[in-house]
């Protein structure tokens, strides 16, 4: 098994459906420099037609977190804080696997706030679109979506959400890539699964708040066991333009 397909099995990675390429994931996907994706669009393909420079599309997080789909593991108010999703040039612009956790990124793993990252992120270079919507209350069923252009600079997609209640758990996708010497069409995957390592909790509550931390896959027992129940939500892009 390669390292990303075993880091995909940490994390509960999924890939469903792809088109026109097959992606790694969120977390998984480190995406490309900025240099690297422009001399990739500016390669020539044989039978592939010149890709605009610009792409639109619709990006859905659609929440299944139920007794339904986690019989033996839901907290009675199970629910997702307001989704924060970011366009960027640069991989891990809102986070990535084994790097340290922005504060921004804790204060939605942990409370469900959004301020101090969209701060974060509207103040960082690297970032073309940051954008906020409402959260999925309990029962945790519904769905979520935001419209964005992107351009071959700039074309990786990230989204946070906080698995609610929990320490610091949270869903969402790192760095995904959406030019590949042509434009992403749809595709369907798993949120990814991560522990902002900033808090201390088993069985959706909390011990201890520990301060800064790393971003990794589900380490408390509560988490690895809700997590090998069912994916906890999906992520549907779908290009509009």
């Amino acid at each position: 098994m390669s390292r990303f397909a075993t880091a995909a099995a940490v994390i509960g990675l999924t890939v469903l459906a792809v088109a026109p390429a097959t992606a790694l994931g969120p977390g998984i996907n480190t995406g490309a420099t900025a240099s690297e994706r422009a001399a990739r669009g500016a390669q020539t393909q044989i039978g592939v037609p010149e890709q605009p420079a610009t792409a639109s599309y619709r990006v859905a997080f659609n929440a299944r977190w139920t007794s339904a789909t986690h019989p033996t593991t839901t907290p009675s108010d199970a629910h997702f804080s307001n989704p924060v999703l970011a366009v960027h040039s640069t991989p891990g612009a809102m986070f990535d696997l084994g790097a340290a956790t922005s504060p921004g990124v804790k204060d939605v793993a942990e409370f469900g706030r959004t301020a101090t990252l969209l701060g974060e992120l509207r103040s960082n270079a690297a970032v073309t679109d940051a954008q906020v919507t409402a959260g999925v209350p309990a029962p945790a069923i519904g769905s979520r979506s935001f419209d964005i252009t992107v351009t071959q600079e700039a074309d990786l997609v990230s989204l946070v959400t906080m698995l609610a209640p929990s320490s610091d758990w949270f869903v969402g996708l790192s760095s995904f890539d959406l030019f590949k010497g042509v434009w992403l069409q749809t595709t369907t995957i798993d949120a990814g699964n991560y522990d902002a390592g900033t808090s201390g909790g088993d069985n959706f509550g909390v011990t201890s708040r520990t301060g800064p931390g790393v971003v990794s896959g589900p380490v408390d027992p509560g988490f690895i066991s809700a997590a090998a129940e069912n994916p906890f939500a999906t992520i549907t892009i779908t290009r509009t333009g």
